[in-house]
C-alpha cells in the first residue's frame, strides 16, 4: 500500500523535495526495472521455501 501511494505521487514529492520531474521518472523507471525481477524471483524462492 505505501508503494503505491509513493507511485502514484512521486512526482509531487520529489517537487517538494526541490528535485526535477526527470528525477522522478528516472526513479519510478528504476523501481519497475528493479521491482519486476525481484518479484519473479522472490515467486520462485517461496514456491521451494517451506513456511
Amino acid at each position: 500500500m505505501v508503494n503505491t501511494g509513493i507511485t502514484f505521487h512521486i512526482a509531487s514529492i520529489f517537487d517538494t523535495n526541490g528535485l526535477s520531474l526527470e528525477v522522478a521518472s528516472l526513479v519510478l523507471s528504476l523501481m519497475a526495472l528493479v521491482g519486476i525481477p525481484i518479484s519473479f524471483v522472490l515467486s520462485f524462492v517461496l514456491e521451494k521455501v517451506k513456511i
